[in-house]
């Protein structure tokens, strides 16, 4: 029975290989498949590689490819697919919708999809985002069958889309509200597919980052400025001391003001604005007013360097990463990003991920030896990668290479254990052998074969089984796409980081750069916190603990030093019969309006910024938590648009804003009841 089934096995094989019709190659001799001798393992299993072996640019070639090779029957049928094919079907699918012609435009949506799977495409974005728009007019049209097919193919042609799995959400939300477990399931697809890709996780994080960064900003500006409502007056009180006795206090006061406003004036920066003033107030300060005001104040000499860096880090349009990644996808627009890889490759040596891109372009071109080239390069650049063994591999298999790619596939499924690709690769490349009697041991080979593909199916492997008599290389076999992770050292940019950081420390620092920029916020919050302990020697106005009035030894000579009350209070509540009661009720009612003003100001505070009334009232750690976490989401409220362009479509203003808003409300809601709880105790 064993040896019956055999014999079926290898007949059925034997017809399928009569009716496969494989492309001409290209007959170059600098680009046939390296074969090497029969028990030449090569370097770990992979193809001897002259380690000297640059990068090679294959020839142009036409972009017809012939349709027959019968000196190579093992060859696999390769179909051209590239930005001329999208195009024709793309203006297929376009005219029968215009028509109304169901049918055929079925038909085209049909041949996207098969034009997919024989190029091996891995997201035609733009295209997707064309059937996705038209999904969203036949829903407004209460087509809703015919909006989700259109909605299902635009997920099949980008699968890792964001925008494409958000818009079939909308879809199935909008046909159908009674199945939210679809919904949530494609919500679930777009947060990893957004996770997954720099395009679109490097501007979320930006968004993020950035109003971190302006939280931290507008904290520090308004936390100067609570503090200086808080303690000014008693510095401007010291102040007229310095000046003649026949000089009013308003006008000593005007001249302290004005001295404080210069930094302001000539735009010396928002920092040494904020500097000058801690430093009028220093002495007038708590240790933890100094010491919390001088870090949030000199943080901000490190906002350029971090905003710089994340500009370069979220980086994408104009960079080599955006042609690598197009170029990778087989989506519209890869000619021409492969021709300014090329420009560059002039210029300076192609990098591993651009061979591999190209790599996998020549694949989708139908040009195997040019692939196999390509991914020899690869190598070359970083020895034994495994991704690109299992495409080289692939590649020679398309050729009609069947000796060199086995131990290539063996070696990457022990360097990938967790990946179907080499051993479906590895079971389809048994399949080859048997089906071009190419195999000495056919029934070895096929169980080797069928040992293989159960691996992979066991690993996740869920492509189905090519419905044509002659299936393209690239449906037949798995082409492994190039990581997102490899398109992050390519998306750096060191023109916008220079841009953007010399922009913020121009605004923040003034006229400084270089290390000296951010080195003397630094330098000068420490002399700020260090100078607020000569309050005592210097002897320094205090807030009179009842009343409020500045209370110093050179405005009161009688007072006591370290006393907490200015001489009227002492004179009112500490000595016994010094002032009429009559005085005492003033004083009193003095006191009270104090108290009522210091409360209603601590509330006006807490309303307007989280934080600030607890501030205000000299629970300034506290505080500053409040409205640092207040003025994030704050943050994220005014640039609900982002900062960073998104490639096709992101999350809307509108759902940004419903996602910020709560949450920011819910922490300026709990800030109050604290500031509430606090003036009740």
């Amino acid at each position: 029975m064993r040896l019956a089934a055999l014999a079926f096995v290898m007949v059925s094989f034997a017809v399928r290989a009569q009716d496969v019709e494989p492309p001409t190659l290209i007959d170059d001799p600098s680009l046939k498949p390296v074969v090497r001798p029969a028990g030449d393992a090569g370097v770990r299993g992979q193809p001897k590689v002259d380690p000297k072996l640059k990068p090679v640019k294959p020839p142009p070639v036409a972009p017809v490819v012939p349709a027959a090779l019968p000196s190579n029957p093992a060859a696999l049928k390769l179909v051209a697919v590239g930005d001329a094919e999208l195009l024709k079907a793309v203006a297929a699918w376009r005219t029968a919708v215009t028509q109304g012609d169901v049918v055929a435009e079925g038909k085209a949506r049909a041949a996207l999809l098969s034009l997919r799977d024989d190029g091996g495409l891995t997201g035609v974005e733009g295209v997707a985002m064309g059937l996705l728009r038209a999904a969203r007019a036949r829903e407004k049209a209460a087509e809703a069958a015919t909006a989700v097919d259109l909605g299902l193919a635009a997920v099949s042609l980008a699968p890792t889309l964001p925008a494409g799995r958000v818009g079939l959400a909308w879809l199935y939300l909008a046909v159908d509200p009674t199945e939210p477990g679809r919904v949530v399931k494609e919500l679930g697809a777009a947060l990893r597919a957004t996770l997954a890709d720099p395009r679109f996780l490097r501007p979320a994080v930006a968004d993020v980052a950035v109003a971190g960064l302006a939280a931290v900003a507008v904290l520090a500006s308004v936390l100067v400025f609570v503090l200086a409502a808080r303690r000014l007056r008693y510095c401007l009180h010291d102040l007229h001391f310095f000046f003649p006795r026949l000089m009013a206090r308003w006008q000593s006061a005007t001249i302290g003001v004005l001295v404080l406003g210069i930094p302001f004036v000539f735009r010396m920066g928002l920092v040494p604005s904020l500097l000058l003033v801690l430093a009028a107030l220093c002495l007038y300060l708590s240790l933890a007013e100094r010491v919390v005001a001088s870090v949030l104040v000199a943080s901000l000499g490190l906002v350029p360097v971090g905003a710089g860096r994340l500009a370069s880090w979220a980086s994408w349009n104009g960079t080599r990463a955006e042609d690598v990644a197009i170029v990778a996808r087989g989506d519209l627009g890869s000619d021409a990003a492969a021709s300014r890889l090329e420009v560059r490759a002039a210029n300076s040596p192609l990098g591993y991920a651009e061979l591999y891109a190209l790599g996998l372009r020549e694949l989708r071109r139908g040009r195997a030896d040019a692939a196999v080239a390509r991914f020899q390069s690869a190598l070359v650049t970083r020895p034994n990668d495994p991704l690109a063994s299992v495409n080289l591999a692939v590649a020679m298999i398309a050729a009609g290479d069947l000796q060199n790619p086995k131990e290539l596939l063996e070696q990457a499924q022990r360097a990938l254990p967790g990946r179907p690709e080499p051993s479906f690769n590895l079971a389809r490349y048994y399949q080859r052998r048997v089906a071009t009697s190419a195999a000495e041991n056919a029934a070895l080979e096929v169980d080797q074969g069928n040992a293989a593909m159960s691996q992979a199916r066991a690993l996740g492997a869920d492509r189905p089984e090519p419905s044509a008599d002659a299936p393209s290389a690239l449906s037949y076999l798995w082409a492994v796409p190039l990581p997102a992770a490899e398109l992050g050292a390519l998306a750096e940019s060191p023109d916008a980081q220079d841009k953007v950081q010399a922009q913020v420390s121009s605004f923040l620092l003034g006229d400084v750069s270089g290390l000296w920029a951010w080195l003397y916020p630094l330098l000068a919050g420490a002399a700020i916190v260090g100078l607020g302990f000569l309050s005592r020697p210097l002897d320094a106005s205090k807030a009179c603990e009842k009343c409020g009035r500045p209370a110093s030894h050179r405005g009161d000579p009688e007072l006591q030093p370290g006393s907490t009350m200015c001489a009227q209070c002492v004179n009112v509540f500490a000595r016994k019969g010094v002032v009429p009661p009559s005085l005492k009720v003033r004083k009193q009612a003095e006191v009270d309006r104090y108290a009522t003003f210091v409360e209603q100001v601590s509330r006006v505070l807490g309303l307007v910024c989280s934080g600030m009334g607890h501030v205000f009232r000299g629970q300034v750690v506290r505080g500053v938590v409040w409205a640092l976490v207040f003025l994030f989401f704050a943050s994220l409220v005014v640039l609900r648009a982002g900062v960073m362009r998104v490639e096709w479509e992101g999350l809307s203003p509108g759902v940004r804003l419903g996602l910020y808003l709560p949450l920011g409300l819910l922490v300026w809601a709990l800030s109050l009841r604290s500031l509430w709880v606090k003036e009740q105790a």
